[in-house]
Order: structure tokens, then C-alpha cells, then sequence
């Protein structure tokens, strides 16, 4: 099943000299729904269980798209009619060769490198993952491209009761930040009774001593562990609940430098918190959580070099560039397989075999997109764009001339997959949310193009 919506956007050379912002030349991007931290373990489950039918939706839809863009890349910048038949493309389009199980078990493979939060190791795991599979599939022109950017990193989380033995240590996971105000705790810990508040309502509440203490709270309490503080609690933890939503993890954490350290208890420990807690035990919680500049890396191939008969120069050879993001997020960021947002980069690493090994290349040059730090603030992109802007406009350095990023130029047109498992809607957009863009300049030359697809 496929959120999918097309956001379309120029990338001509003139657009990405215009902009201020560096992901307003965004090209085209298949945003398909996707990001969604929910406990910090994703349902994993879920997705790779759907099998065939669901797989068999993506790779029809992910065929498409690359048909569709292959035929439409010369004209799609201008704003006159164009001439689309999407069931024609889906039906003509060869999928014999487009594996399913290959997706399913990059997916696996990616969601069992543990967290993939740009830091916290998965990430480098999966990048060597994406290198070696395009290299399998006889893509070699590969670029890495490094950049900085904060995250809060997870040295030690864990519980401990007063005067307790080292065996009855409870492993604990810190929340993403109150802004910039992470979970540390002082050297000595935090020292207080633990006390069970259910969903921390009102009534629940009542005949407690919340001041002084640390709180245990269900995860499905939207946000009364907001008491926590108003009554003087040392700090809040919250109990794993199989009723999480997308909606219960965005409520966890505040816009504002609140000094309320957060933790979360996985339900394999779950039993041992209760028990602490049917004891009027006290307890002392201890955190490492620091903010540190840690190196991401984006990955760029080129999957097919296009016509070599060709003038560069020719606006119709302009390439193609398909993207997804491989990093994950979620709001206890050591917790963060990211199964669902591994599905992108899975698809895209199947899409890029498909079409090395396709006995008629494209005509125009494509190549592959993999960024990191999708969960700050898209900043792996951002630092694709701007580097490319630099270029283009400043001119490459010499030690960049030979770069695959410095003889791709231009880009003609842009294809984002982020894909989930959750939905069969399908929307065409020609912008995104996250940044603004001119909607004007999109409007008139991609209308005509949603409204058919």
C-alpha cells in the first residue's frame, strides 16, 4: 500500500541561482508518506509481512515513475500539454526483472542494523550496504559526500534501585530534546521514590506524592507527563505500549529548553519498572545524553551515463536523479530501526539495479541519490543542493573539477521516493511543506501533469 504524492519543481540552473533557500530547486519528488516515529520501533512487522501484494503495488508504481519520468524528462519544463497515459506505462512497463523479495529483504536487512539516527552507527552500517549493493550491480562511479551536523547521541541511560544489586540495573532510553535541553542527568543521578500514575489523568493523580519523585507513566497519555513538572517530579518514564501512534510520539517532547529529563522503558523491561514500582521503591536514574557535531554522509552514483553520441550541451540531456534518504528518526533516537523509511532507499537501490542492467539505457544520464541526516532538518539534502548551487554558480575548485557531482551539471529533473506501507492514496504535488517555494513558477508549468496523474 502507497501514500504516494509527485512534487514537482525546476531544477534548471536559472531556479537553483534564483533561490535563497537550498531545497527550493527541489525537481520533482515522489513524496510517499513514510516518516513516522512512533515509539522509536517501528511495526516493522507490518510491512515486511505484507509480501506480494503490497510489493508488488510498489515496484508497479516505482515503474512508473521511472518510465514516466524517461519520457516526459525533455518536456516536462515546459508548460504546454502534455501527452500522458499512466496505465499505458504501467501496463507496458517490463517487471520481470523487478524483485520484490530483493526489496523486502534490503528492508530487513537496513531495519536490523539497529538505530539508523544519523550518529548512532546504523546509519554507517546501512551506508555500507547501499555502496555494496550498487557495486553488485555493476554501478561503480560513486561519490561520497561528507557534512557535519548536531546530533544528541545516547551515552548511558539506566535505573538503578537505592542500595540495589548490579543485576537489577534497568536499561532506560532518553527522549529526543526539549529543544536543545537533552535528558543528561547530574553525574549523581536523580534520586526519588517511583510512582505509577497510569495516564497520569487528574484522578490518577490524586493521593500522590508527585513532588520529589519519578514519575511512570503510560506512553498512550498524550501529554499529562507535562504534570510531571508543574508538581516538582525529578523526571518522567514512560511504559512501552502497543497502542502508540505517530500522534502520541510528536506529543513527548516541547519546542522550549523544559528541564524535564524523559526516558523510555521498552516492554522487555517493563515488568521489572512495575515491580520496582508495586514496592515503593527508590530509585535513581542516571543519563549521558550530549549534543555532538558527528560526520553524515550522502551518496551519489551514476547509474546509466545516457547516450555518449550526445551533445552535453543539449537541454534534453540534462540527467535524472533519483533520491531517497537512508538515516531513520524517531523520538528515542538509540530506538530507531526505521523499517517504514527504509522502504525508499530499498526501492530506489532495486530501481537503480533495474535500470543498470536494462539492455536500452535511458537516453539521458541517471543517477542515484542516497542522502543522511533526513531527520535534521533534511540536512543531508540541503547540503547536496547547496553544494551544487555552489558550483554551478561559483564554479568548481580544482580538486572538485573531476568530481562526479561536478560533471553531472545541471539536473533536468528530480525524483524523491519516500515510501510507506500504510496507505493506497495517491496525491501529485508540485511542493512540499517543509521549506517555502515559489508556487507560482510551479503551478503553471506542473498543473497540467497532476491533474493527470
Amino acid at each position: 500500500m502507497i501514500d504516494c504524492g509527485l512534487q514537482i519543481a525546476d531544477l534548471s540552473s536559472e531556479a537553483l541561482a534564483e533561490e535563497d533557500c537550498g531545497l527550493r530547486g527541489a525537481g520533482a519528488s515522489m513524496r510517499m508518506g513514510g516518516t513516522d516515529s512512533e515509539t522509536g520501533t517501528d511495526r516493522r512487522r507490518g510491512l515486511i509481512a505484507g509480501g506480494g501484494a503490497r510489493g508488488a503495488v510498489w515496484v508497479a508504481l516505482a515503474v512508473a515513475a521511472v518510465a514516466l519520468t524517461v519520457v516526459l524528462a525533455a518536456r516536462i519544463a515546459r508548460p504546454h500539454g502534455l501527452a500522458l497515459e499512466v496505465s499505458t506505462i504501467v501496463e507496458t512497463s517490463d517487471q520481470r526483472d523487478l524483485s520484490v523479495d530483493r526489496i523486502a529483504a534490503t528492508v530487513r536487512k537496513l531495519a536490523g542494523y539497529g538505530s539508523r539516527v544519523t550518529g548512532y552507527g546504523g546509519d554507517r552500517r546501512a551506508e555500507e550496504l547501499i555502496r555494496r549493493q550498487l557495486r553488485q550491480a555493476g554501478i561503480t562511479d560513486i561519490q561520497l559526500q561528507p557534512f557535519q551536523v548536531a546530533v544528541p547521541i545516547t551515552e548511558s541511560a539506566y535505573l538503578t534501585p537505592q542500595a540495589g544489586r548490579s543485576d537489577e540495573v534497568v536499561p532506560l532510553h532518553p527522549l529526543w530534546p526539549n529543544l536543545a535541553r537533552t535528558s543528561q542527568t547530574p553525574p549523581d543521578g536523580l534520586t526519588g521514590p517511583l510512582v505509577y500514575v497510569g495516564k497520569g489523568t487528574d484522578a490518577e493523580l490524586a493521593g500522590k506524592k508527585i513532588a520529589g519523585s519519578i514519575l511512570l507513566i503510560d506512553w498512550d497519555s498524550d501529554r499529562q507527563w507535562l504534570s510531571a513538572g508543574e508538581f516538582g517530579a525529578k523526571a518522567v518514564i514512560f511504559r512501552a505500549s502497543d497502542r502508540g501512534t505517530g500522534y502520541a510520539a510528536r506529543e513527548k517532547f516541547l519546542t522550549v529548553p523544559a528541564n524535564i529529563p524523559r526516558f523510555y522503558v521498552t516492554e522487555a523491561d517493563a515488568p521489572a519498572m512495575d515491580a520496582l514500582a508495586r514496592s515503593n521503591a527508590t530509585v535513581t536514574v542516571r543519563c549521558r545524553m550530549d549534543w555532538r557535531q558527528v560526520e553524515a554522509r550522502n551518496i551519489l552514483a551514476l547509474v546509466t551515463p545516457g547516450d555518449p553520441s550526445a551533445d552535453p550541451g543539449d537541454p534534453d540531456q540534462t540527467p535524472i536523479i533519483f533520491h531517497a534518504y537512508y538515516d531513520s528518526i524517531s523520538v528515542v533516537p538509540s530506538l530507531s530501526p526505521g523499517a517504514e523509511q527504509a522502504c525508499g532507499a530499498a526501492v530506489l537501490l532495486e530501481l537503480a539495479r533495474f535500470l543498470a542492467e536494462m539492455p536500452a539505457a535511458p537516453r539521458r544520464p541517471v543517477y542515484a541519490l542516497l542522502t543522511a541526516g533526513h531527520g535534521q532538518s533534511l540536512s543531508g539534502m540541503i547540503h547536496f543542493v547547496s553544494e551544487l548551487r555552489r558550483g554551478l554558480g561559483e564554479g568548481w575548485t580544482q580538486a572538485e573539477s573531476d568530481s562526479l557531482l561536478a560533471r553531472m551539471g545541471p539536473p533536468g529533473l528530480f525524483v524523491g521516493l519516500d515510501l510507506t506501507s500504510r496507505s493506497e492514496r495517491m496525491g501529485v504535488f508540485c511542493a512540499g511543506h517543509f521549506r517555502g517555494q515559489n508556487l507560482s513558477r510551479l503551478r503553471s508549468k506542473y498543473s497540467v501533469l497532476g491533474q493527470r496523474l
